[in-house]
């Protein structure tokens, strides 16, 4: 693709896909809430979307867009799968066998 290689378009076409990443995004923690489900934590940075059924690699696998993807499944109802944990809350699951170290407190 010969228009690719003009510096000044290809920074606008990663621009345009920083701005849709941030946009899937937004819609997905306006449906879900901005806070932790576990700690409550609702530090915008700091939060991220969890698969609750630890399976979160498949859309790696995949190497699609998760974000997009996730909004897909909300618009045909299968937005359950998904909740809002902080970067800690997650990392922790990950770490413990799928339960949030708050969790065995």
């Amino acid at each position: 693709m010969y228009h690719l290689r003009k510096p000044e378009i290809k920074l606008r076409m990663i621009e345009n896909r920083k701005k849709l990443y941030y946009e899937h995004k937004n819609k997905i923690f306006d449906y879900y809430g901005r806070i932790c489900k576990c700690c409550g934590e609702d530090i915008p940075k700091f939060l991220t979307i969890d698969h609750i059924n630890n399976d979160g690699y498949l859309h790696k696998e995949l190497g699609i867009n998760r974000y997009k993807e996730i909004l897909k499944e909300i618009f045909n109802g299968l937005g359950n799968k998904y909740q809002v944990l902080c970067m800690n809350c997650n990392f922790g699951k990950k770490i413990n066998k799928g339960i949030c170290p708050h969790k065995d407190i």
